[in-house]
C-alpha cells in the first residue's frame, strides 16, 4: 500500500495530494474497501503526505547543494554525506508511524482483499520492470 502510494507519486504529473488521492481512490476501488477501511486508508495517506513534504524539502536542499558544488574543483563529500544522512534520518523517523498506519489498515483487510492487493502489486511490479528495462524475473 505504501509502495503504491510512493510509486503513484513518481508517475503522475499532479500535486502530491492529488496523486495520493488518486491512488487511495484506486486502492479503495480495487480492494472494495468498506467505510472504516477507507478512514484507515486516509490515515495512511495523511502520514505519507506528511513524510513526503519533509522529504521533498530535503531533496531540494540536496539538489541545491550539488548544483552549488558542481562548479568547484572538488565536491565537498562530507557536506553531501551529511545531507544524505539527514534524509535517511527522516526516513527512519517516519517509518514507525507509517508502518503503524499500514498495519492498522492491513489488520482490517479480509483474506480476499489481501489476495487482491498481492495481485495488484504483482502487476505493478511487472509494469515497472517493463518500463525500466529489467523485464520479468
Amino acid at each position: 500500500i505504501v509502495g503504491a502510494l510512493t510509486v503513484s507519486a513518481c508517475y503522475r504529473s499532479h500535486t502530491p495530494a492529488e496523486r495520493a488521492d488518486w491512488m487511495a481512490n484506486r486502492i479503495s476501488k480495487e480492494l472494495a474497501l468498506d467505510g472504516q477501511q477507507k478512514v484507515t486508508l486516509d490515515a495512511v495517506k495523511q502520514e505519507y503526505l506528511k513524510a513526503h513534504a519533509e522529504m521533498r524539502q530535503q531533496h531540494e536542499a540536496m539538489l541545491d547543494e550539488i548544483m552549488a558544488q558542481l562548479p568547484a574543483d572538488r565536491l565537498d563529500q562530507a557536506k553531501l554525506l551529511q545531507l544524505f544522512e539527514q534524509h535517511q534520518a527522516s526516513m527512519n523517523r517516519f517509518a514507525p508511524s507509517m508502518l503503524d498506519r499500514v498495519s492498522e489498515l492491513h489488520a482490517t483487510l479480509t483474506p480476499q482483499q489481501k489476495s487482491k492487493a498481492v495481485e495488484q502489486l504483482t502487476r505493478l511490479r511487472e509494469h515497472m520492470r517493463a518500463h525500466d528495462g529489467q523485464g520479468k524475473m
